[in-house]
């Protein structure tokens, strides 16, 4: 049940704000809210919280278990014109030279050819895959994860993609993902506790989604999670992954979406309220967190004049802009509907919905005029 809020946290006048009137935008947090608080993971291992005990916290109700070896399959590039490989041991089943650089183009009815350097090294039906000589192969240019000539453990599938372009898939072991997740999402000098944790919430959330149906199961960004293969490896990341090695989350036996994020604010979010229309889940729950305030992000503050919110809030402000009521917020005070108040009338909107227009931290938040 959404909880109203009966105050108006905008300061509501008969008449518009004067020209260059100032509005500070009061809020807690960083991210959706929703699941476990990375700030908070890292201030529990401090206070000497191991991470079973985290994950405890954050995801009620949940089990420990083992995944196996399932492979996890992460789109790298779309729509590309070309693709170049190298370090290859094999190539459409036939034996490679690691050294030599192997570029792909697209050929009709889903087939692909090879060229070996400047040489043609054959045609192949699609997915072509890609087998490394030792532990990675190497895929030229920018990937969707900004890595450049990135290197990326496990074999490579490159299949057309749109009208004219190519994909490239990485298909790895799902630890071995985990290993290019862990340090892209958690800094790798935070607390071993806090990295275990980090690296049992990212293996279970692969598990969970499937973000490209057929052709893949990942984005490499936070469309999904941000992988970056070996290049987003570190020691103290891989120790986490060792120590923890295909461990995820299940909840009356089933794998848990295991949704992260950086700061609480102090509350983390039920996820029908931190993901408006969703259904309650039992694990998903807010959950007091108050190990989160080492974050720098815990408090924050944002000024506006009005001039800039109703350019930032054209389409939904009617008239002139005169302030935000809250009309509803979730179990923390994360708001899940508020109204913007014009001139010419109001317009209920999601909170998400002013958070992204005004590119605010969190949808906690509340309006004060100066």
């Amino acid at each position: 049940m959404r909880v109203p809020l009966l105050v108006l946290v905008a300061t509501l006048l008969a008449a518009a704000p004067a020209h260059g009137a100032d509005w500070i935008v009061r809020g807690a947090g960083f991210g959706h809210g929703v699941g476990l608080s990375q700030y908070g993971a890292f201030g529990m291992a401090q206070q000497g919280a191991g991470y079973r005990r985290i994950l405890a916290h954050y995801y009620r109700g949940t089990r420990i278990t083992n995944v196996g070896g399932r492979t996890i399959r992460v789109l790298l590039r779309e729509r590309a014109a070309n693709v170049s490989v190298t370090g290859a041991a094999q190539i459409g089943g036939r034996r490679a030279d690691a050294d030599r650089r192997y570029t792909v183009t697209r050929l009709p009815n889903r087939r692909v050819s090879v060229r070996a350097g400047s040489r043609r090294f054959g045609r192949f039906p699609a997915p072509l895959v890609a087998r490394p000589e030792g532990d990675a192969l190497r895929v030229a240019g920018r990937a969707l994860n900004g890595v450049v000539d990135g290197r990326y453990r496990g074999t490579l599938e490159v299949s057309p993609a749109g009208p004219r372009g190519l994909a490239v898939v990485n298909a790895l072991s799902v630890d071995a993902y985990v290993r290019g997740v862990v340090a892209g999402e958690m800094p790798a000098s935070w607390d071993l506790e806090a990295l275990k944790a980090q690296a049992v919430a990212a293996r279970t959330y692969s598990q969970t989604t499937d973000a490209g149906g057929d052709l893949f199961d990942q984005y490499p960004d936070t469309r999904s999670q941000v992988y970056q293969g070996i290049t987003g490896e570190a020691a103290r990341g891989d120790d986490a992954v060792r120590a923890t090695a295909g461990e995820i989350l299940t909840f009356g036996g089933d794998p848990a979406v295991t949704y992260y994020f950086s700061t609480s604010g102090g509350q983390t979010e039920s996820v029908e309220f931190g993901f408006p229309g969703g259904s309650p889940t039992g694990y998903l729950r807010s959950v007091q967190d108050p190990a989160d305030r080492i974050s720098p992000y815990h408090r924050w503050a944002v000024r506006f004049t009005a001039r800039q919110l109703q350019r930032r809030l054209r389409g939904i402000v009617r008239g002139r802009f005169r302030g935000v009521r809250i009309a509803s917020r979730g179990v923390s005070p994360r708001v899940v509907e508020a109204e913007v108040i014009g001139t010419r009338g109001r317009r209920t909107v999601a909170g998400g919905v002013i958070r992204e227009r005004l590119e605010l931290r969190s949808t906690w938040f509340r309006f004060t005029r100066r």
